[in-house]
């Protein structure tokens, strides 16, 4: 992680209070062959809008408690880009099993519960990093 200080924040041109979030459950199904090279098979994703909520370590939490592996992100804009069909995200925390081969968890996660969790759900499924 580079951290460096701000010396000028810039032109704020807008802040959300209370952001709008997607998180995405990964769950591995009995292994099958994908026809896509690279790319791992059996996955679902389960993906859930969250609204409303204090701050990101509520959603977090609620995230955790079910016990998959999950990806979280806010909803860039908030949540009046919903209305309009197309949505750009910004990824928060977890690790999408899909990117597939040269796409580590350990670069995307650095909660050591989280990234345990992950790796031994790869590993047991047969997934590849």
């Amino acid at each position: 992680m580079k951290v460096e200080e701000m010396l000028s924040i810039g032109n704020v041109v807008g802040t959300t209070q209370f952001p709008v979030y997607q998180v995405t459950f990964w769950s591995f199904e009995p292994a099958r062959h994908s026809s896509i090279e690279d790319h791992p098979s059996g996955l679902l994703a389960e993906r859930w809008q969250l609204s409303e909520a204090r701050d990101y370590a509520e959603v977090e939490n609620w995230a955790r408690l079910d016990g998959r592996a999950f990806e979280a992100f806010a909803v860039f804009g908030g949540p009046e880009v919903l209305t309009s069909g197309e949505i750009e995200l910004v990824r928060l925390s977890g690790y999408n099993p899909a990117l597939g081969a040269g796409y580590s968890a350990e670069d995307f996660i650095s909660n050591a519960d989280d990234l345990g969790r992950v790796q031994e759900a790869l590993r047991s499924n047969n997934f590849d990093q």
